[in-house]
């Protein structure tokens, strides 16, 4: 959990990066819905044999959060962005190579815990109607003060309706995939699909708030050491 420090240092850096100091990114987690009501959501595939590894989503103009399951052990990656459930090769879809892979230093593949890692891309994102990033809070506390801070979620079955699944006309067990909860008139992420329990056949995910002071350091391509 950041302490105070932390938080205005990383204010700090997002004023200078063009963040708005709550989110990552100024303009994030708005769709228009006659065009892609999920422009965030990006497909991540193997540049060797074209298959498909997971999904992940556009968090500023560089970087895709992702899983570190997803990311971990792979090679040579590349993201199609907008509407790529259909095919690859249309106007309405972009495709960028991934460069370095950043993987959670803590994660462990027995347990899933830190399950969380961003793939950097070799181009920035031109942001349009049907490309558009999701928003990322840069201090949970700022919005959910009382929420409970764990590392996963599990047993999500049934999703109230203030959470929002939806993924695009991609199916929605793909690890990587996002889970949104509205605030204001923006679409803020609140989760990752890690995996799904083999007992109880619940969908687990990987909680995004608690890596937060993670995530927007390396996303800002900034060296910074926080103090413990």
């Amino acid at each position: 959990m950041m302490i105070a420090a932390q938080w205005i240092a990383l204010c700090t850096l997002l004023l200078f990066h063009q963040g708005s100091g709550i989110f990552l990114e100024r303009n994030c987690g708005v769709a228009d819905s006659s065009v892609n009501h999920t422009p965030w959501l990006a497909l991540i595939k193997s540049k060797a044999n074209n298959k498909f590894i997971c999904t992940g989503t556009l968090i500023n103009k560089r970087y895709v959060l992702t899983t570190a399951s997803c990311l971990n052990n792979q090679h040579e990656l590349f993201v199609c962005l907008g509407k790529c459930d259909r095919s690859l090769e249309n106007n309405s879809s972009e495709i960028i190579d991934g460069t370095l892979a950043h993987v959670h230093e803590s994660y462990l593949s027995s347990s899933h815990q830190n399950d969380i890692g961003l793939l950097g891309l070799r181009t920035d994102v031109e942001y349009k109607k049907h490309i558009r990033p999701i928003c990322i809070v840069v201090n949970p506390q700022e919005i959910w003060p009382k929420s409970k801070q764990t590392n996963l979620w599990s047993g999500i079955k049934s999703v109230p309706k203030s959470f929002d699944l939806a993924c695009g006309g991609l199916p929605c067990k793909s690890v990587g995939n996002p889970l949104s909860i509205p605030y204001k008139s923006q679409k803020v992420q609140h989760g990752i699909l890690s995996y799904r329990n083999d007992t109880t056949f619940a969908y687990v995910y990987t909680n995004v708030k608690v890596h937060a002071d993670w995530i927007v350091p390396r996303a800002l391509d900034i060296d910074i050491v926080f103090p413990k």
